[in-house]
């Protein structure tokens, strides 16, 4: 996907971001603008560190860029057509797969192996997996439509309505080997979706992560930032003490390692990264699970997705 490298510092403007890697975990962000096909590859350290490993263009018009856990996935929601790529040790993004959906889907989800792709206009949805050998439909059918946000989080698949507040928790039935009974460790296949509850949020979150510290949300019009928490019958709750109001206008909010989180703005380029507060004995209780800030800076603007690697890079 990414050829005809260009110049180091095509992301980076300013210093803070750009001094040199030393840890041996990489944790990466994949950086891409839809409507010129540019695209670099950062590698991420101590959460205040970003450095240009590979930077080239990719074809433009891609609509929706998921990472698949070792692998990204291009889709053009306007053609259908649909390239998945390798994410190498040195950054290359070489195409292992050509393939042509449907058009029209509007979001396009991983959780637990499996594709979910959803139109929102329809309700229609398709779940799946992909390899090197094509992509495997499990089975389709139809959700209600106007879900802006589906995110997959540890408790299942989280549906959001941006508009009118509506959320949804479900998750995978599985398909087992036929006759095994009890514990069956290995799923064959995902047979359908099953629907565990229905909340009402507020409206206008324009950002939903889940995180190893809850689910983060996050509302670009005036950067109120909150962390949810979900109890043993799945109903959510506020974190009272996470409340707190970031810089507003963010366009892009990626969680890069568990509990590390990048923000951008596409319009300005202005960025900050910051993590969540671990429990520790030198943490009060009332800080665990807050957002702290680690560094501000600038970044170039333009991007339109800002995805990060789940796949770690040891060195």
């Amino acid at each position: 996907m990414l050829h005809n490298q260009i110049a180091i510092g095509a992301l980076l403007t300013n210093a803070v971001f750009a001094s040199a890697l030393h840890a041996q975990t990489q944790y990466r962000a994949f950086f891409y603008n839809q409507n010129s096909g540019a695209a670099v590859v950062d590698v991420v350290s101590n959460n205040t560190t970003l450095t240009d490993l590979e930077a080239g263009t990719a074809a433009s018009g891609w609509t929706s860029v998921v990472d698949t856990g070792g692998s990204m996935l291009f889709y053009n929601k306007a053609s259908g057509t649909a390239v998945l790529t390798n994410e190498n040790d040195d950054g290359t993004m070489p195409d292992v797969l050509v393939q042509h959906f449907s058009p029209g889907w509007s979001t396009i989800v991983e959780h637990q192996g499996y594709l979910l792709f959803y139109n929102k206009d329809s309700g229609l949805v398709a779940v799946g997996s992909i390899g090197a050998n094509g992509f495997h439909q499990s089975f389709s059918g139809f959700f209600a439509p106007g879900w802006t946000h589906i995110v997959s989080t540890s408790y299942g698949l989280l549906f959001y309505n941006a508009s009118t507040g509506a959320g949804a928790l479900g998750d995978w039935k599985y398909k087992y080997l036929a006759g095994c009974t009890g514990f069956c460790p290995v799923p064959i296949d995902v047979e359908q979706y099953f629907e565990k509850k229905g909340y009402s949020f507020a409206p206008g979150w324009t950002h939903i992560i889940d995180t190893n510290m809850g689910i983060m949300f996050y509302r670009s019009t005036d950067g109120l930032f909150v962390m949810e928490d979900f109890d043993n019958q799945l109903n959510p709750g506020d974190r009272v003490t996470s409340i707190t109001h970031l810089q507003p206008s963010y366009t892009s909010v990626a969680l890069l390692n568990g509990s590390e989180i990048m923000f951008y703005n596409s319009l300005t380029g202005a960025g900050e990264l910051g993590h969540l507060v671990n429990p520790s004995q030198w943490v009060s209780v009332t800080a665990i699970g807050t957002y702290q800030q680690d560094v501000t800076g600038g970044f170039a603007p333009g991007w339109t997705h800002v995805v990060p690697y789940t796949k770690l890079f040891i060195h």
